[in-house]
C-alpha cells in the first residue's frame, strides 16, 4: 500500500467546514460516478472514514476537519502509486474549491 497525506488550510469556522466537507463527499459521489463505485462514509464527530472503488482498486482513508485545516489520508494499492499524484490533486482541488466558498 502507498499512502496519500494532504493538509488543506481553510479560514472557516470548524462547524461550517465540517458541513462543507460532508457535502463534498456527496458531490463527489455524483461528479465521479462513472469512475467511483461502492462509496462509503462513516462519520464520528469530525472524522470521516471513507472508502470507494476505482479501476478495480479499493481506496480507504480518513478525513479530519480541524479548526484551520482538513487532513486527508488515504491508502492506495501499490500498483496505483503512479496515479497517487493525480488522486491527491483531485482531493486537494475539490476540497479547496469547497472550503473557499
Amino acid at each position: 500500500m502507498s499512502l496519500i497525506n494532504k493538509i488543506i488550510s481553510h479560514i472557516l469556522e470548524k462547524n461550517e467546514a465540517l458541513v462543507k466537507v460532508k457535502n463534498l463527499l456527496g458531490d463527489a459521489k455524483i461528479k465521479y460516478a462513472e469512475l467511483v463505485s461502492e462509496p462509503t462514509e462513516e462519520w464520528n464527530e469530525d472524522v470521516c472514514n471513507f472508502s470507494f472503488k476505482t479501476y478495480g482498486a479499493v481506496i480507504k482513508g480518513t478525513m479530519q476537519v480541524e479548526e484551520n485545516n482538513v487532513t486527508i489520508s488515504a491508502e492506495i494499492p501499490f500498483w496505483m502509486k503512479p496515479f497517487a499524484a493525480r488522486i491527491e490533486e483531485v482531493f486537494e482541488k475539490q476540497a479547496k474549491e469547497l472550503l473557499a466558498k
